[in-house]
């Protein structure tokens, strides 16, 4: 998995992988790139996100914890200390962390102390470093297969895109979670279609089940891919009235493989998708 450092930083890429492994790697202008770090691990690593402001990076895999570390940026960018939340009982009545794998982490862009995870637990985590290193709000019943949160910029919506046929896009009212293990009802679902789930519009109801997905800046645009019809799509959610359909703008197929990995850029211009093959697709989606 990759992030970059947020905008008005420098241009830094963070990457981990299954081996454990990571990496920083700088990209000066008219410089070939330089690894400012590579930290080695013991234990697969799936999801990372940096804070709104760059000053701290989120790093999650099959442990279960959240490992968190502060980011020094000067004339370089350095990785220091190291806080781990999520990894200790958290005490009676308190939310625990993951019990399984964490696939997905995404930090607020509105705050920059707080953060959800997603994990194969079918649990969505929601935590504040401001009240300590345990989750403070929790969501049940979303079935990630990868890399699939998002939040809006105002941090109050959180979109989820679980690996399954039946609502696989999921739009929660963040405000709404509890200090509790409870079923969030979404605010809104869709199909792979793009029509609401539990509608009436018989819209188809396949699905390529969903490992990755993500939002644009502006919370218009939505790009998912995965694998079964091993397909990629670019979604238009309309901002007057959420509960109409999504409108499929693009599709994308792969050579016969599936689609790990989705992203969109910030101004919704450009849309990637990483097949199993090794091969991205990239697409220009100004006249989409």
């Amino acid at each position: 998995n990759l992030r970059w450092l947020p905008l008005g930083r420098q241009s830094v890429l963070a990457a981990v992988d299954a081996a454990g492994t990571l990496a920083l790697w700088e990209f000066p202008k008219a410089r070939e790139p330089r690894n400012l770090l590579k930290l080695a691990g013991k234990s697969e690593l799936n999801a990372l996100a940096f804070s709104h402001d760059g000053s701290r990076l989120l790093v999650g895999g099959k442990d279960r914890a959240v490992k968190v570390y502060d980011v020094a940026s000067g004339m370089s960018v350095a990785v220091t200390d190291k806080q781990v939340v999520g990894a200790n009982w958290s005490g009676l009545g308190k939310i625990m962390g993951h019990t399984s794998k964490v696939l997905s982490l995404c930090s607020d862009p509105s705050c920059a102390e707080v953060f959800v995870s997603g994990g194969l637990d079918k649990q969505v985590l929601l935590w504040d470093f401001r009240t300590g290193t345990f989750p403070v709000a929790a969501i049940k019943g979303t079935e990630l297969g990868g890399d699939a949160l998002d939040l809006s910029r105002d941090g109050t919506t959180m979109f989820a895109a679980s690996h399954r046929v039946d609502s696989p896009l999921q739009f929660f009212d963040l405000r709404m979670m509890t200090p509790r293990f409870v079923e969030v009802t979404p605010s809104s679902a869709y199909q792979w279609g793009g029509n609401v789930a539990g509608g009436d519009n018989g819209g188809p109801r396949d699905s390529c089940m969903i490992f990755s997905a993500a939002w644009d800046a502006f919370n218009g645009t939505i790009v998912a891919a995965g694998e079964k019809e091993n397909m990629g799509q670019v979604f238009r959610r309309p901002q007057q009235d959420p509960l109409q359909p999504l409108e499929v703008v693009a599709t994308f197929r792969s050579n016969g493989c599936a689609l790990y990995s989705a992203a969109v850029s910030e101004d919704a211009r450009s849309a990637a998708f990483g097949g199993a093959d090794g091969s991205v697709q990239i697409s220009d989606l100004r006249h989409a």
